[in-house]
Parts: structure tokens; C-alpha cells; sequence
């Protein structure tokens, strides 16, 4: 009696141990990717806290493929649409530039009613 498997058991085997490893691979990277778009989202809720004015909306949203987070403050808006984008200095802030480190888009605008709109996106 042979412990050895066949070669169609062995080729299940792996192909198990493929699929166990690919999906656990995944579910680390959504994890990390919803930890990041947590972070970024905090720093721009705490920018229109400290620099706009109530109220502070925070609403998200998943497409098939992306998340995507929409900070709405009550302040009176125009803030630069480029801000984050250089490494800040020592007295700078630093809000906007790490949350632009930690997702793949960040879009900042004025919507018509007023106030400072953040939109984050993640894959």
C-alpha cells in the first residue's frame, strides 16, 4: 500500500494550497487598502474640522473595484486644489499629504454651496 498520492490528488493539492494563498493575498490587500483609505479619511475629516467650519459630512461608497470617500465641511471653501502634493515643511501641515501617500487619487474642490469638498480614492 503506497502513502505516496496520485499525481491528480498532488495537482489538487496544489492547485488548493494556490487558491488558499491567492485569496488570503486579497483579503490582505483589501485590509490594507481599507486601513489606508481609514487614515487618509481621518486626516481630512480633522482638516475640516480644524480649518473649515460645521458641519463636517463624511459619506462612502464602493464601486466594483474602488472605495470612495467624500469629506463635505462647512467652511468657506477655495482651499488649492494642489495642496499636499510637496513634502510639508517642519511648521507646515501635514493632513493632506499623508493622506495623499495613502490613496491612489485625491481630488479637493469648491462644490457651488459652498464649503471644502475631499474626495479619496482607493483600489
Amino acid at each position: 500500500m503506497s502513502t505516496r498520492p496520485s499525481a491528480g490528488a498532488a495537482e489538487h493539492g496544489l492547485g488548493g494550497v494556490d487558491v488558499l494563498v491567492h485569496s488570503n493575498r486579497s483579503q490582505v490587500a483589501v485590509s490594507d487598502a481599507i486601513e489606508a483609505l481609514i487614515l487618509a479619511g481621518h486626516e481630512v475629516t480633522a482638516n475640516g474640522i480644524v480649518h473649515g467650519a460645521p458641519p463636517v459630512w463624511v459619506e462612502l461608497w464602493t464601486e466594483l473595484d474602488e472605495m470612495v470617500v467624500e469629506v463635505l465641511d462647512g467652511g468657506p471653501g477655495g482651499v488649492d486644489p494642489m495642496t499636499g502634493y510637496r513634502y510639508p515643511d517642519a511648521l507646515g501641515t501635514w493632513g493632506l499629504w499623508v493622506a495623499r501617500q495613502e490613496v491612489d487619487d485625491l481630488i479637493i474642490d469648491t462644490p457651488p454651496s459652498g464649503g471644502c469638498r475631499v474626495l479619496l480614492f482607493k483600489s
